[in-house]
């Protein structure tokens, strides 16, 4: 059975980001934007806490949640750009990007990741 597509919907703006499977091994999936494909998150690591994230096929980003701690990271060839704090539940992420930095098609991919990790994980 196909899994459902995830959606990240702004409503005041009527913008909607569909991140959708792109293929099972290895596990990919494209990342959506008014109808146009904007980038892809790769699973890297078999215990979900490695992923790739592609956006416009210039900005790319290695995200880390290492494993039993409260603190994950993205990494790109600037340095890192996204710092994320688990808590006051595993259910809340508190993220920090860098200024400059499209944030759409990115906090929709972080969703994901974090529903990956909370429900699949």
């Amino acid at each position: 059975m196909a899994r459902p597509d995830f959606l990240v919907t702004e409503l005041a703006a009527k913008i909607e980001i569909i991140i959708r499977r792109a293929s099972l091994i290895p596990s990919v999936f494209n990342i959506i934007e008014g109808g146009r494909t904007v980038g892809e998150i790769r699973m890297l690591s078999v215990l979900r806490n490695k992923y790739s994230i592609l956006i416009d096929d210039s900005k790319s980003w290695t995200f880390r949640m290492p494993l039993f701690t409260i603190f994950s990271f993205g990494e790109s060839e600037k340095g890192a750009d996204i710092w994320v704090k688990l808590g006051p539940s595993e259910r809340h992420w508190n993220i920090l990007i860098r200024p400059g930095v499209v944030q759409r098609p990115l906090v929709a991919a972080l969703a994901f990741i974090h529903n990956e990790r909370y429900f699949r994980g």
